[in-house]
């Protein structure tokens, strides 16, 4: 067996005993690991934040995956809103991306979308992922995005157009500086 076939044996046998144990013994793993684990273990974190489990592990979880500062990890948060987006439960997956700090700009493009197709507290942790990416943006990406959020603002209910035109005036005002 080579070392590439023990490695993934051994990450398999970790994401199971994850996914299998109650949630106290998943939390004393998770912190076990948290130092030296993997990107491997991304998606299986990611999807406890869909899951059922208790609210300590999620929030163990959240924890754990802010603090990883990989630029892979970004691509997987994103992947992840791509396939999980019509899901209530992307919030703990948004807040994570913001706090984690990472570069998002690349794909800007799906918190745009969360922005203008999701519930408000959604929305709204999207609206902080975009504003720690605006720095990023060109002066036309800026002008295109402007235009899309206002395209929305009349599709939404009060309180979330108040969020809209807040981004709208924010991105106005990246623009100007940008220029």
């Amino acid at each position: 067996m080579d070392l590439q076939a023990k490695t993934t044996d051994y990450q398999n046998k970790i994401i199971e005993q994850i996914n299998s144990s109650n949630d106290e013994n998943a939390i004393s793993l998770i912190l076990e690991l948290r130092d030296n684990g993997g990107l491997y273990l991304v998606n299986t974190f990611l999807n406890i934040l869909l899951s059922n489990r208790s609210e300590t592990l999620k929030r163990t979880v959240i924890e754990t995956l802010t603090d990883i500062k990989d630029l892979q990890a970004a691509k997987l948060y994103v992947e992840f809103l791509k396939k999980n987006y019509e899901s209530k439960k992307i919030t703990d997956v948004l807040t994570i991306c913001w706090q984690s700090r990472l570069d998002f700009t690349e794909n800007i493009d799906i918190f745009f979308d969360i922005l203008c197709k999701s519930d408000y507290q959604t929305a709204f942790e999207a609206f902080t992922v975009i504003e720690n990416n605006l720095d990023s943006l060109t002066v036309e990406q800026l002008s295109n995005y402007i235009a899309l959020v206002k395209s929305n603002v009349s599709k939404t209910d009060r309180d979330k157009q108040l969020l809209l035109l807040e981004m709208v005036s924010t991105l106005d005002k990246a623009k100007r500086t940008a220029s």
